[in-house]
């Protein structure tokens, strides 16, 4: 077994992507309220809502990382485009 199969297309690239794209979301989303309302709050960090979405942001990168890995037409990308629906569904109501 080579060190690439141990790296590559194990899942993981899915789990991260989704959760750094969230992570993005939540540092612009609070360079964004330091600017608008020149002032530091950390609790931007941690609470829910407000744009950009860091929900929409996660299953949006995990739903088109799981498409580029098992392919766009595969049952795991067709899961994976339901569940983004129903969290972008939600995040905009």
């Amino acid at each position: 077994m080579d060190i690439a199969s141990l790296i590559y297309n194990n899942g993981y690239e899915a789990i991260v992507s989704g959760c750094l794209a969230a992570v993005v979301a939540q540092i612009i989303k609070f360079v964004t309220h330091l600017v608008v309302y020149r002032k530091i709050d950390f609790r931007v960090f941690t609470t829910t809502g407000g744009m950009p979405s860091s929900h929409t942001a996660g299953v949006v990168s995990l739903a088109t990382t799981v498409g580029i890995i098992a392919g766009f037409s595969s049952l795991y990308f067709a899961v994976a485009v339901g569940n983004m629906l129903v969290v972008m569904y939600d995040a905009a109501g």
